[in-house]
């Protein structure tokens, strides 16, 4: 289970939209990439 409610919110969605497992894992992938890219800062 991912540690922020974020996160845990897209693969809801994504879950609900019937993505399969391997595409909600490499959205949760880049996603935290890019949020580590950009230092944890929010747009």
């Amino acid at each position: 289970m991912p540690a922020s409610p974020f996160l845990a919110s897209v693969r809801t969605e994504l879950r609900t939209r019937r993505y399969s497992i391997k595409t909600e894992k490499v959205y949760l992938y880049w996603i935290k990439h890019f949020i580590l890219f950009n230092d944890k800062k929010t747009p």
